[in-house]
């Protein structure tokens, strides 16, 4: 059975869940909450500013998503992108925000989440979208564009600072093998082919015609081993001089008077 401990404390709510389960398992949880003072109403704009995901945890998050809906948006001012209805995402240069407009609705997706990294929403909106919430008399939509503005043109200098270092480094990858392969396409052509101390000519047939006992015998200084009868038979046989017959096989008492097969040969 699934259990769960809510701590509240001054940074937030923490929020602890525990599942028996056996190594290899998976299992989706869903954590719905309420939230007050996330949305502010401007005189000219409402605005949602959200950090969604913290940088205290201490693993990635992969394949973020988080959809952002307006409850009474169809009872107040159409929504037209790029003038009443923006959104920006914060964090990780590889998030990416959408809008949807007939909705309306916001989308942010995010591919990973590194630890210690965080990404963040911030969405502008018609205030009659919000008609519970007290108007302030304060003026926002300027100052919101040019914080945008000058964080845009910072992520967009980080983004072309890694491109940068992206193309340099398969610049140099490319430039390091055509070096390495050109260096050993020199030195093969350097280096030059080691001649053999053997200079004479190289005989593969049998040095000479004599005859298998003599040289046996030559090479045992003078002495005539049992291999030079075996070779002067096989080579009197291969020149058909002699010939090599099976005999009749003869039975001989063996050891307690059994019989046993023996075989002989004759020339």
């Amino acid at each position: 059975m699934t259990s769960h401990t809510v701590e509240q404390s001054d940074d937030g709510v923490k929020i602890k869940v525990f599942s028996p389960h056996e190594s290899g398992d998976s299992a989706i949880y869903y954590v719905s909450y309420s939230m007050t003072g996330a949305v502010m109403n401007w005189a000219d704009t409402a605005e949602l500013y959200w950090k969604f995901v913290g940088d205290g945890w201490s693993a990635d998050s992969d394949d973020v998503e988080m959809e952002v809906y307006f409850a009474n948006a169809a009872a107040g001012t159409a929504a037209v992108k790029g003038d009443n209805f923006r959104a920006w995402g914060h964090g990780p240069l590889t998030g990416d925000v959408s809008l949807d407009a007939d909705e309306p609705m916001v989308t942010y997706t995010i591919p990973c989440v590194h630890e210690g990294e965080f990404a963040e929403a911030r969405i502008a909106f018609p205030s009659d979208w919000v008609p519970q919430l007290a108007v302030s008399g304060e003026k926002r939509m300027s100052t919101i564009l040019s914080e945008e503005k000058e964080w845009a043109d910072e992520a967009n200098a980080r983004r072309a600072h890694a491109r940068m270092i992206a193309n340099a480094l398969a610049v140099l990858s490319v430039v390091a093998a055509v070096a390495f392969t050109g260096t050993i396409v020199v030195l093969k052509l350097r280096r030059r082919k080691p001649k053999p101390l053997f200079q004479d000519e190289y005989f593969r047939d049998v040095p000479s015609a004599d005859h298998p006992a003599v040289l046996s015998a030559l090479m045992s200084w003078n002495d005539v081993p049992d291999q030079a009868y075996i070779a002067t038979l096989m080579k009197l046989t291969d020149d058909r001089v002699i010939k090599l017959e099976e005999a009749t096989e003869t039975k001989k008492k063996g050891l307690l008077r059994r019989e046993k097969e023996e075989q002989t040969y004759r020339i």
